[in-house]
């Protein structure tokens, strides 16, 4: 695809797919030494395939994705040190309200939120501003029995996008009939997405 070229094509990102990969960029500061990771987490794998370029499709996310990639770091530090605590995870919600982060510790999610923002914009991954009525959230929210976030994040993509990419097998199964709903793995296998000689490019992870 010549770089002049836009992809009519869009797919959105779910905010847990961005926090999956939120996470190990922490741990690892870096992309250069996940090849164990990779292998594993088909979420990284199409990482590694949108980083090289090798779909026909422009990706979109939006702010309030990047809002719930902080609440999942959040979530991680403090489960983290529920844990060492010996602290049973059930009492998550509890726990984190009554022990917030230290200032270093936000500090530290700050700069390294700045710096994975940097990396998915380098990446070719568009940060969408959307406009949407609260009724269309809350249709989806009730003909398909699903939460709130899920609703809005729903909403955001099927105006403009074709395919909703997720790592929830739940979501995944419900039918939705306004935007294809696809896991990172089976949104790999779709040829139609793919330039054409991205299989020959897999072999460069």
């Amino acid at each position: 695809m010549a770089e002049s070229e836009t992809p009519k094509v869009k797919a959105y990102l779910d905010s847990n797919i961005l926090a999956n990969w939120f996470l190990l960029y922490r741990k690892r500061k870096t992309w250069e030494r996940l090849d164990d990771v990779l292998r594993a987490k088909q979420s990284m794998l199409f990482h590694e395939d949108i980083r090289h370029k090798r779909f026909n499709v422009g990706f979109i996310t939006s702010a309030w994705a990047v809002s719930e990639i902080v609440q999942a770091a959040i979530d991680y530090i403090i489960s983290v040190r529920m844990i060492k605590e010996g602290s049973s995870l059930d009492r998550l919600y509890k726990y984190k309200r009554n022990n917030p982060l230290s200032k270093e510790q936000i500090d530290e999610i700050r700069r390294s939120l700045q710096a994975f923002l940097k990396h998915l914009r380098k990446m070719g991954i568009e940060f969408a501003t959307f406009r949407f009525g609260s009724g269309a959230v809350q249709n989806f929210a009730l003909e398909y029995s699903i939460d709130t976030p899920d609703a809005l994040h729903l909403t955001l993509a099927s105006g403009v996008c074709h395919y909703f990419i997720t790592n929830d097998e739940e979501l995944c199964r419900k039918g939705i009939k306004e935007i294809d709903v696809l896991l990172p793995a089976n949104f790999r296998t779709k040829g139609a997405v793919r330039v054409h000689n991205a299989a020959t490019m897999q072999h460069n992870i």
